[in-house]
């Protein structure tokens, strides 16, 4: 059975990164800045619950943000915007 609920968004920014210019174009429910040694996975599924059907920002160190990345079969670098439903994460267009 799919989730009929809206997924949420979460643009996964590199900390210390230039902003991407398409971020001004989206609404952004909320942004986290990722403490140290943070697990970038629990991060972005808390996110996705909290913010379900809207987008929000999250800045973690690029290699963590690749490593949560491929942690769910994904592959690339920050700036990367996902959406997370209970199915997962599927990369989104800007």
């Amino acid at each position: 059975m799919t989730d009929l609920q809206c997924p949420a968004v979460v643009v996964l920014l590199g900390i210390g990164a230039p902003e991407p210019a398409w971020l001004g174009r989206l609404t952004i429910a909320g942004t986290i800045d990722a403490p140290a040694q943070a697990d970038v996975c629990a991060l972005v599924d808390d996110a996705a619950d909290r913010f379900r059907g809207e987008t929000v920002v999250l800045a973690a160190p690029v290699s963590d943000v690749v490593a949560a990345l491929r942690a769910h079969g994904i592959g690339g670098a920050p700036p990367v915007v996902v959406g997370v439903d209970s199915e997962g994460w599927t990369v989104r267009s800007p």
